[in-house]
């Protein structure tokens, strides 16, 4: 969809559930008061930072930009970064949870043809109020890059185009460490327990899609690890040790519980009033079970009945005949979903 095409969008509705902002976005406003300078918008028609300001800032600080939908913002390195290999002066983030280096790529069809990063992308939309690049604005929404010396931080809090404005509002945080010889420590998280949206990088132009491990990328930590991160490069305080010394370091600060548990079978069966569903995942269940979803929804906290061998819950019965089932534990790489199918 081209930018600033709003002809298919005059029949949605008003946006119902709007749900609270992540509390990272707390530890910003604090912090640029101690590393440089908020960025706000000049221009009467936003109270957010448009692409052509933000262009050529150089500043330390959060920007809290009119997010949009196909948008490609430079990011304002204060150093120069190396990603597969080359060095680059310039780097990108998307409104579609994409980081490009080297030249902005606003693509939401497919991975960008341009080196970079493409983190649970799709044609997402932040609808940030005051934005020129997109009619309907919601509170909970942003995008907002932040930067000092230590590296810079990309957070989206969007919904899908084609839902909006009701869809599930996902929470994306990529943050990047410059390491000394310019390489990049990046760590991730995401909201979502969606597995199909689009996780990969390409190293070259046009080049191949490889997997995050391949270009260096932590697929997902806690959100408390992520925000212990954040917060340290929003402080610019990230340890910058002797190069031999960088693994060592970067694992020590973000270490997660290793994952133990796993998902084997999953068995459904319906009550008698043909609208609940009594859901037993069987498997291999180490660490505490915290939380469980379906299609994306959580079950009430504590539902559900943990034994070495099983989880089991009840779910109500949804107008879905696929059902998709994450269990989370608090460890890393989360436990795999698990799907059913129910017809009639």
């Amino acid at each position: 969809m081209p930018i600033g095409n709003f002809s298919n969008q005059a029949n949605r509705k008003d946006a119902s559930n709007q749900l609270p902002r992540k509390f990272l976005m707390g530890i910003f406003v604090p912090i640029v008061g101690v590393v440089g300078a908020i960025v706000f918008s000049t221009s009467a028609s936003a109270d957010c930072v448009q692409v052509d300001q933000i262009q050529n800032a150089t500043a330390q600080g959060t920007y809290v930009t009119c997010g949009g939908d196909d948008i490609s913002y430079r990011v304002p390195i204060l150093d120069s970064v190396i990603f597969g290999g080359i060095t680059y002066n310039d780097v990108f983030a998307t409104t579609n949870s994409v980081i490009t280096f080297g030249s902005p790529d606003g693509t939401w069809s497919d991975f960008p043809p341009t080196p970079g990063i493409s983190f649970q992308s799709l044609d997402w939309v932040a609808g940030v109020p005051g934005s020129p690049y997109w009619w309907n604005s919601h509170p909970d929404e942003f995008f907002n890059i932040t930067t000092t010396n230590s590296g810079f931080v990309v957070e989206l809090q969007g919904r899908y185009y084609w839902t909006y404005p009701n869809g599930e509002l996902i929470h994306n945080i990529l943050a990047f460490v410059r390491n000394p010889d310019g390489t990049l420590n990046i760590q991730s998280f995401t909201s979502s327990s969606e597995t199909q949206h689009r996780n990969g990088c390409r190293l070259q132009l046009n080049g191949p899609i490889v997997d995050f491990e391949t270009c260096g990328i932590t697929q997902q930590v806690s959100l408390l690890a992520i925000t212990e991160l954040v917060e340290q490069i929003s402080n610019n305080t990230v340890p910058a040790p002797p190069v031999e010394e960088i693994a060592q370091v970067v694992e020590d600060l973000i270490k997660d519980p290793t994952q133990q548990s796993k998902t084997d079978s999953i068995s459904p069966k319906m009550e008698s009033d043909d609208n609940l569903i009594v859901i037993t995942i069987h498997g291999n269940f180490i660490e505490t079970v915290r939380a469980i979803a379906v299609n994306a929804k959580n079950v009430p906290d504590g539902s559900w009945i943990q034994t070495p061998s099983t989880v089991t819950f009840s779910a109500r019965k949804s107008q879905l005949s696929t059902y998709k089932v994450q269990v989370f534990n608090g460890s890393v790489p989360v436990v795999a979903v698990q799907s059913f199918t129910i017809t009639g």
